[in-house]
């Protein structure tokens, strides 16, 4: 959405835009409408009080304000313009909603009245006729313009106002025709002198009637306290309204349409100006006038005035030759449509067209030949030659009632839509600016090299517009000519012959019939073709340094066509060597940086370097070194009795160092010539023996990817030593963990002597890691504390002196778990009733106490005092049976295991007060159930309190439970206070707890609960009884009246019926119903006494009573619809058109509207969705065909209006479109066949007009419309 800002601007001495802003923006005409049209404005304001009395609580704007619009069933809104107004230049929080929409201005006004560069107001205008049509009637809410940002300034000056307007133009046929203009901007009346007043002068009228002549306003900043020298005057006349707008406070915030008083700071005035006009005058002046500030927004007049409305209608243009023809035909319309006079004949139109720099050049002036009437039209075809100098593609400028001065000399309603504009083109053949280009590409014929023919394109060619051309590529100037045959994808051609010429065609896309054709060479030029590339390998001994001979592949080498034309070099990488950079220097003695490298070859056409090919060729090193020399000879230590045995792949590993395992493969030999030749390899090199002590081995390594023998070898020796014995198997050390932690320390050294065997010439150290221990490194001190919880390996070491020999071993070391006790003294606990004394079973607290009793092992002992458990002395003899002596008591366990980990712990005996109950007998208890459904019953238990402990302490308490069960499971009852019971008989037992020491009594009370059901039937929750309205008579169906039934014995039970209340005289099992209302019924169980009642409600239901009124004028070309109203009757209600669909009526509503009924009868049904009946009406829609074919194929061969047909007495008459009368029909006649005098009548539109009597008001009525005569 563009946003137009009308602004004047000032470019010279000026730095700020500000400065430009103008103190006023004069109201323009926006609109004219001629027919019958009226308009209707809402708004409100955003201020709550005059800003003459601002203060800091009314200062700030409101979020929103709202209006309703109101529109009657014959007004058809054809246009509607939002507008708002505010503080500031508009581009603070520009956006704003209405019912929820969101819009932007399409234009913006601005006016600094007082020109102090900061004290800013503007309007704005949005165009919003859809979303008006789209809502009709109803609410409208403004908000989302927040300028309380910006409001401080105004504040204290008090010039703060902001609100909206919305104006509807809409067509009603009922009126008389009026012209509606409207007029907008951003008129600024303020001052003494030069602003205050301001006059909008109305022109081209004609007033033929002054009745109903209005003059209305949208004006802002109106205040009753801030007043001085202000009106508003129509042709000099003050302009005023009783009680709202005095002559001299006109604007005083209050709206004429509505009688509001309280629209703060803004005004919606209306005027009657029937009395200062006269019939024949043309033009009109309305003059504002205050000297406090007030701001117009817009002006709306309605005046019975009648003029022609010219307007041009552009049709074809002929007569154009393909290609660069200047001389056309324009065939066009000049048209008399929404006016309200005939225009006459000789009105001129004149035709311009555009030049390059936008500037009109007047072609011809034309004059109609005949009177035009009113909505009707004359073609014309009239012939104009364009200028050379205007490019081939312009516009037109087509103006009705213009001549080449461009002033209109016909006094008529609207100038404003005398112009239209229509796309000029006048085919060219295309020209080149610039000769297309010899193109050439590396490449030869047998390689297929494609070649880009598309680089001519338009734009190297010199085409300023290449859009507007096509462009096609061809073998032949043959083919190039005839458009036949182009090549397929020029982007990649392949040449057939070298060199090769290309035609090229271009043509306009407009008019391919006007092209061009020019022609271009395309060759290959030579590339050397490089046909194969030599790897290269090297062997790398212990790293030494390795140089490459590159030219190994050289021109020859590689294959080219022409060794002495191509030059050859070297690079590292392929982009290297297709873009000619960083080329080898020294190829002949090249130092590769990896083992593996690929090298990419460039050759090239020595005379034209840019054709060139690449290739790639690896050189490969291949490594092999013999690491740790000195370090590879073994002596092997054995003990007495054992012989020798080498693995002599010992020196693998420090052979080959860091190098790929992988790539190298070893190998031991007895001698060096072997080794070289790689013969007799030694077959068990893991289990070798000697054959001398000392003898020398030879080892050998090979690089086994190497295509080129990479090997090299070396010598080593292999020896003897004898070693004393060592123990590898000692026993594991274990300590007891006295804190059961999983830690404990160990002492090693108690493991030394059983390892040495006591060789006072063996040492021995221990590590964490057999690593360590063979490395020896990080020996562990002793006493050492395990590193790992409970279980750890240690690994030793031995040396022995003399000879070197070293072993390794394991050594494993044990935490012991000791018996886990509860050193918190634990309390065992006995009841008694009177005394201090009670008997315990010890062993009973062996569950709290001992916190890991999972072994059987255990061995438990009870003690006096904690050094006899200690020492183990006099444990009690008889713990299952132990009588305390004193109250409380401390004793002490021992607890052992199997490994003689001890515990000692304390706990105490405590003898505990005993409850008691009283020996009570309880009668059971017999209910009732609560619901008929199930037997369910809720007892207060508590009631048998006072019976079974009679003399309560405060301490006690009574505990039910159900059943024996329950009562052997210690599950009690949680609620006794309210215990549901849904069984025929239930067990309770009693028992009384001490709550302060939880002993319970030693006897128990039982007694049963007993339930007996209530009467079981069920009513329906609702019926229905079908009452007619008008009768007051209860219609009888299938379900209506209703009867009643419980379906109960009348032997077994009693029962009561009542309605409403009241106890009705029926004491059977059921019931016929002839009222409607509540009903209840109690029904007694004569047997067990037990009641039930149950209520329903028998609602009454009508079939509906109801009115149909048609909303939609006759003959309406809109939407029509009918609405269901006054609907009577109770039940859920739902309507039917004709034979359509059945539709509810919602909750809460009150009516119904069908919508889009053709034309002719119509039935609406109304009917209770129960079936109670149906309610019918017939009504009638009047509408008319919009067209008809004559052409006798059976369909719309005849116009009528078939709608009228229960209207015989209806007058139907037919016009051309010159207001010729062709034919007067009934409604029960065939129709028009389209033949006036015998003649067929030609496809154009026509006028009818009938007289009828309107279905809505039953008056007569007249409808004047147009169809369409189709052939």
């Amino acid at each position: 959405m563009k946003l137009y800002f009308k602004i004047l601007i000032f470019l010279a001495f000026t730095d700020s835009i500000y400065s430009q802003v103008p103190t006023d923006a004069p109201l323009q005409l926006r609109a004219q409408f001629n027919g019958q049209f009226d308009y209707k404005i809402i708004g409100n304001t955003l201020t709550t009080a005059d800003n003459a009395t601002t203060t800091t609580a009314t200062c700030p704007f409101i979020a929103s304000s709202s209006a309703n619009l109101t529109l009657n069933a014959n007004e058809n809104i054809v246009a509607a313009y939002l507008y708002w107004f505010g503080i500031g230049d508009g581009t603070f929080d520009p956006d704003v909603e209405v019912n929820g929409n969101n819009f932007i201005a399409d234009e913006i006004s601005i006016v600094d009245p007082v020109q102090n560069n900061f004290t800013f107001f503007y309007s704005a205008f949005k165009e919003i006729s859809n979303i008006v049509q789209g809502t009709g009637s109803g609410n409208y809410v403004f908000s989302g313009l927040n300028l309380n940002p910006i409001i401080g300034s105004y504040c204290s000056n008090s010039s703060e106002n902001s609100g909206w307007a919305i104006l509807v133009i809409y067509k009603d046929n009922t009126l008389p025709i009026q012209q509606v203009n409207v007029y907008d901007g951003l008129n600024s009346v303020f001052g003494f002198e030069d602003n205050s007043s301001s006059t909008i002068n109305l022109s081209n009228l004609n007033i033929i009637d002054t009745q109903n002549s209005r003059m209305g306003y949208l004006a802002w900043e109106g205040s009753t306290i801030q007043v001085f020298n202000e009106s508003v005057s129509f042709n000099g006349n003050l302009l005023s309204t009783p009680f709202l707008n005095p002559a001299d406070n006109p604007f005083n915030g209050t709206n004429t349409y509505t009688g509001a008083t309280d629209l703060w700071n803004m005004d919606l005035d209306v005027f009657d100006i029937s009395n200062f006009l006269n019939i024949g005058d043309t033009q009109a002046t309305l003059t504002f006038t205050s000297a406090p500030r007030r701001f117009i927004q817009n002006v709306v007049t309605v005046t019975r005035s009648v003029l022609p409305d010219a307007t041009i209608q552009f049709v074809e243009i002929t007569n154009q030759d393909a290609c660069d023809d200047r001389d056309i035909s324009i065939t066009l319309n000049i048209n008399n449509f929404d006016s309200s006079d005939v225009l006459q004949a000789n009105t001129p139109f004149s035709i311009f067209v555009l030049s390059e720099n936008n500037n009109e050049i007047f072609l011809d002036t034309f004059f109609t030949q005949n009177n035009i009437p009113i909505d009707g039209s004359e073609t014309q075809t009239v012939d104009v030659t364009i200028p050379d100098n205007i490019p081939n593609i312009s516009t037109l400028i087509l103006k009705a009632n213009t001549i080449q001065d461009g002033t209109n000399p016909v006094n008529e309603s609207n100038v404003l839509n005398n112009r239209i504009e229509v796309e000029l083109f006048i085919p060219q053949t295309p020209v080149l600016i610039n000769p297309p280009t010899p193109l050439s590409t590396c490449g030869n014929l047998s390689t297929n090299d494609p070649i880009d023919l598309t680089q001519n394109s338009l734009n190297s060619l010199g085409f300023a517009n290449p859009e507007d051309f096509n462009i096609q590529y061809f073998t032949s100037d043959s083919d190039a000519q005839s458009g036949v045959n182009p090549i397929p994808n020029p982007e990649s051609f392949v040449l057939t012959s070298n060199p090769q010429d290309i035609f090229i065609r271009i043509e306009n896309s407009a008019a391919p019939a006007c092209f061009t054709v020019e022609s271009f060479e395309a060759s290959y030029q030579y590339t050397p073709d490089i046909q194969q590339t030599i790897n290269l390998n090297q062997c790398q001994e212990n790293n030494e340094i390795v140089l490459f001979d590159l030219t190994t592949n050289d021109a020859s080498a590689i294959g080219v066509d022409d060794p002495s034309n191509t030059n050859i070099s070297y690079h590292e990488t392929l982009a290297a060597a297709q873009n000619n950079t960083s080329a080898i220097p020294n190829p002949t003695a090249y130092p590769p940086p990896n083992n593996s490298q690929t090298i990419f070859i460039r050759a090239e056409n020595a005379t034209n370097p840019g054709c060139f090919s690449t290739a790639s060729f690896d050189i490969n090193t291949f490594p092999v070194a013999i690491n740790n020399i000195n370090d590879l000879n073994i002596q092997a230590c054995i003990f007495p009795g054992e012989s020798a045995v080498f693995d002599l792949t010992e020196n693998s590993a420090l052979a080959l160092g860091n190098q790929d395992s992988s790539a190298i493969q070893i190998s031991y030999y007895l001698s060096e010539t072997e080794a070289i030749n790689e013969q007799n390899p030694i077959p068990n090199p893991t289990t070798y023996e000697n054959l001398s002590n000392p003898q020398p081995i030879w080892i050998r390594l090979e690089n086994i990817n190497s295509p080129v023998n990479c090997f090299l070898t070396a010598e080593f020796s292999i020896s003897v030593a004898n070693a004393a014995q060592v123990n590898f198997s000692p026993d594991s050390l274990q300590v007891c963990d006295t804190d059961n932690d999983g830690f404990a320390a160990f002492d090693l050294s108690q493991s030394i002597d059983e390892i040495s065997l006591n060789n006072p010439d063996i040492s021995v150290s221990f590590h964490l890691t057999a690593d360590e221990a063979e490395n020896n490194t990080n020996p562990i001190s002793s006493p050492f504390t395990n590193t790992v919880a409970n279980d750890q390996t240690v690994f030793f070491r031995t040396e022995e002196t003399g000879n070197g020999c070293s072993f390794t071993g394991t050594l494993e070391i044990e935490v012991l778990a000791n018996p886990e006790l509860d050193s918190s003294q634990p309390v065992l606990s006995a009841c008694a009733v009177g005394g201090n004394t009670a008997s315990f079973d010890l062993t009973d607290i062996n569950a709290s106490i001992i916190l890991n009793n999972d072994s059987s092992t255990f061995e438990v002992a009870y003690f006096l005092s904690e050094n006899e458990a200690l020492t183990n002395t006099n444990p009690i003899q008889n713990p299952a049976n132990f009588v305390n002596t004193s109250n409380p008591q401390p004793l002490w366990i021992r607890v052992s295991d199997s490994d003689n980990c001890v515990s000692v712990a304390s706990f105490e005996l405590d003898v505990l007060t005993g409850a008691v109950i009283d020996d009570v007998a309880i009668d059971d208890v017999i209910l009732c159930s609560e619901t008929p459904e199930q037997l369910l019953a809720n007892v207060d238990l508590t009631q048998f309190d006072d019976s079974i402990n009679p003399n309560p302490a405060a301490e006690t308490l009574v505990v039910y439970y159900e059943g024996l069960g329950n009562f052997n499971a210690g599950i009690s009852i949680d609620n006794p206070q309210s215990f549901e019971v849904n069984t025929t008989e239930t067990q309770i037992i009693a028992e009384v707890v001490n709550l302060e020491t939880l002993c319970v009594s030693p006897e128990q009370v039982s007694f049963d609960i007993l339930v007996n059901p209530l009467p079981d039937f069920a009513l329906p929750e609702s019926a229905q009884i079908c009452i007619d309205l008008q009768t007051d008579e209860v219609i009888e169906n299938g379900f209506s009246p209703p009867i009643l039934d419980t379906g109960l014995s009348e032997t077994n039970f009693s029962f009561e019926w009542s309605l409403n209340g009241e106890v009705l005289d029926n004491t059977t099992s059921s019931f016929e119903t002839t009222n409607s209302g509540i009903y209840e019924v109690n029904v007694t169980n004569l047997e067990t006494g037990c009641a039930f009642s149950q209520s329903i409600n028998v609602e009454e239901v009508n079939p509906p009573l109801f009115n149909v009124d048609i909303l939609s004028p006759a003959f309406s070309s809109g939407n029509t619809a009918v609405e269901v109203n006054n609907i009577q009757g109770q039940g859920e209600v739902e309507f039917q058109l004709d034979n359509g669909n059945w539709v509810s009526l919602e909750v809460g509503q009150s009516s119904l509207i069908f919508e889009n009924l053709s034309g002719g009868n119509h039935v609406i049904r109304g009917r209770d969705a129960l079936g109670c009946g149906v309610t019918e009406i017939a009504f009638s829609i009047l509408s008319f065909p919009p067209f008809f074919t004559p052409n006798q194929d059976g369909f719309n061969d005849f116009w009528n209006i078939r709608s009228l047909r229960n209207q015989p007495d209806a007058k139907i008459y037919i016009f051309d479109r010159y207001g010729k009368l062709l034919r007067q029909l009934s409604p029960l006649e065939a129709g028009w066949d389209g033949i006036y005098q015998g003649r067929q009548m030609p496809a154009q539109d026509y006028w009818f007009r009938v007289e009828f009597t309107d279905p809505q008001s039953g008056e007569p009525a007249v409808f004047v419309e147009h169809f369409t005569l189709k052939r």
